[in-house]
């Protein structure tokens, strides 16, 4: 099975391309399509964190704008 590769070339696989591997059908699949970030931080119930807090809203819209983009480019729907 040929890897996918992000810009950092990282390697990554379909989920199609993972079905295909398990031999499962996917002729009427009527899946939806999502994107699932995260941040977090060692101290997460510290209070002391509100600045470290604002950095990872930051990097929470930097992610969601990041896969956003990458899915558009490559035809997917957001559901």
């Amino acid at each position: 099975m040929k890897a996918n590769r992000t810009p950092t070339e990282r390697r990554y696989y379909t989920y199609d391309q993972y079905l295909q591997f398990k031999g499962i059908n996917t002729e009427n699949d009527n899946r939806q399509i999502v994107i699932y970030t995260r941040v977090s931080t060692k101290n997460q119930e510290d209070d002391k964190n509100q600045k470290n807090d604002k950095n990872q809203k930051n990097d929470l819209h930097s992610q969601v704008s990041f896969l956003r983009q990458f899915c558009n480019a490559r035809g997917l729907i957001i559901d």
